[in-house]
């Protein structure tokens, strides 16, 4: 029905379905919401030339940004594989000498490290607040560290060893070196 300056559906019986079986189906607005039968809980908000805004017991979840997309709640940006499968987060940088990098903000959001990589040959960890960067491995088993595919270092719960066949080299023009075969 119309009221004079608004139009309306109601349904009081049961579903409501509207289908189109021949073609798409488009819902036309500058701004479009979704909400609860009440009208007090948002579940969706579709700006013009602006954010589209996902809600869970209406309260924002999820929203598009002209820089991206921003994902809220304390539970974090969350990502599980599907059936017997990794979970993965890939990220594709555009362009030429570009980074890809994981931002690990404070709560302020004033100071970060991060995990970045140039064209995915190199691995960077920084420390947003020129502090210390620090590797701390838990649990029981040894950090093992390799390059292309051969231990190079092991550290246990007693040790650093280096494999047969390394050295440990020190000085710019290696005037110490620490060999073992």
């Amino acid at each position: 029905y119309h009221s004079g300056s608004n139009a309306f559906f109601t349904n009081n019986t049961g579903f409501f379905r509207i289908a189109n079986t021949t073609g798409g189906l488009f819902l036309d607005g500058n701004d479009v919401t979704i909400r609860s039968e009440a009208g007090d809980e948002n579940f969706a908000i579709f700006n013009n030339d602006g954010a589209v805004e996902l809600f869970y017991n209406n309260v924002k979840k999820f929203e598009t940004q002209s820089d991206g997309c921003h994902v809220f709640g304390t539970g974090g940006l969350q990502i599980y594989g599907e059936g017997n499968s990794n979970a993965l987060l890939d990220l594709f940088p555009t362009g030429s000498a570009v980074y890809s990098t994981i931002r690990l903000n404070n709560a302020a959001g004033s100071a970060s490290s991060s995990l970045s990589t140039l064209g995915g040959a190199t691995l960077y960890i920084s420390s947003g607040s020129g502090g210390n960067i620090v590797y701390r491995g838990t649990g029981t088993g040894d950090h093992v560290f390799e390059t292309n595919s051969v231990e190079r270092m092991r550290i246990d719960d007693a040790n650093i060893k280096l494999p047969d066949s390394q050295k440990i080299n020190f000085g710019a023009g290696n005037d110490l070196q620490i060999y073992h075969d």
